[in-house]
């Protein structure tokens, strides 16, 4: 995959960044009305990996997840799969990986859009439960869990 032309100075430090560490990572800050997200921009391209889109979380902990999945697959590891469970993103919290049908997520990733060149961006969400291991779609899920972290896909395969 070629990247595209830059645009703008922004596009060509985007650019410059993926080259130089495999990922950029672009932060959404939210507010009382949109919940805050992140996602990479170079994991495909660098890596044949599903592009990550982490939401509900503080800047510094979604960048610091994304960094750790770009630097395994640096490292070679496997590429994480629809519904792995992360033992080691979230300091000790287990996640999932899901991957996200084509255009859920499309509102988010437009510049991950123009990287690729489509709206058909691959993308795949890690989504986090609480701190006592409850997840979005337990019946006992706290309100608070579902206010805070947008899920962009159906995670009723994963009830037990």
């Amino acid at each position: 995959m070629e990247f595209p032309e830059p645009r703008d100075e922004d596009d060509a430090r985007v650019l410059d960044l993926i080259r130089k560490h495999g990922v950029f990572i672009q932060s959404v800050m939210g507010d009382r009305d949109n919940i805050a997200f992140g996602y990479s921009m170079g994991l495909t391209h660098n890596f044949g990996h599903p592009e990550i889109f982490i939401s509900g979380l503080k800047y510094e902990l979604h960048v610091s997840m994304i960094n750790e999945i770009c630097d395994r697959l640096k490292q070679g590891k496997p590429h994480l799969a629809h519904g792995d469970r992360i033992n080691d993103l979230l300091y000790g919290v287990q996640c999932l990986s899901v991957n996200l049908p084509v255009h859920a997520g499309h509102q988010h990733v437009y510049w991950a859009h123009w990287l690729h060149g489509t709206d058909d961006v691959p993308l795949m969400q890690i989504v986090w439960p609480t701190v006592d291991g409850i997840w979005p779609w337990e019946d006992d899920a706290p309100a608070a869990l579902l206010q805070n972290q947008e899920i962009l896909t159906d995670l009723s395969e994963f009830k037990r």
